[in-house]
């Protein structure tokens, strides 16, 4: 079967093959886990695929497929917290058992977050970190992922006029936190 033969007006495979890359930097913003963001992705592309026909027509397509992997990035983070609440249960109803084996994911920066040495975009990586998930949501899709606001509203499920009022706040806290003006204007 055809990556096209869901929906004619949705080309699946030119999609991915365009926008691949942007949305894996998506994911990635949203997990910070190479790994993460890899399935995630993946996840993205198989529910495209698989629900293509439904796709209404109404909106531009990748404001569906980032609002798919935004999606996606919160169910595997929902199913992780599930799972550590239930190893946490079993931990204490299972102290004394010898077999008891238990996962600790390694949380140490990968390579490419070691790469980036800089003050400067450290500075502006924690301060983006310390917005809310709205407006980092918000700056990363508009400013970082070069949506058109329109597209990152319909991303998001919020109104353009909500996006705006969105992204115009996370730059003005993103500047406040990196001292003023200056980051304002490098935002």
């Amino acid at each position: 079967m055809s990556a096209t033969t869901n929906n004619p007006t949705l080309d699946v495979a030119a999609l991915a093959a365009a926008n691949s890359d942007r949305i894996y930097r998506h994911a990635l913003r949203l997990t910070k886990n190479v790994a993460d963001a890899e399935d995630v992705v993946q996840a993205t592309w198989l529910k495209v695929l698989l629900n293509a026909k439904s796709f209404r027509g109404d909106s531009e397509p990748m404001g569906w497929i980032y609002r798919i992997t935004s999606n996606e990035a919160r169910n595997l983070f929902r199913k992780r917290k599930r799972r550590a609440a239930a190893s946490l249960e079993n931990l204490r109803s299972g102290a004394d058992d010898e077999n008891a084996t238990f996962e600790i994911e390694d949380e140490a920066p990968g390579p490419d977050e070691q790469a980036v040495s800089t003050e400067r975009r450290e500075g502006v990586r924690h301060a983006i970190s310390r917005l809310g998930p709205g407006q980092r949501a918000a700056l990363e899709l508009a400013d970082m992922g070069e949506m058109h606001y329109r597209d990152a509203a319909t991303a998001l499920g919020v109104t353009p006029a909500g996006f705006k009022t969105r992204r115009h706040r996370a730059r003005r806290a993103l500047a406040m936190r990196l001292g003023g003006e200056q980051a304002l204007a490098a935002a």
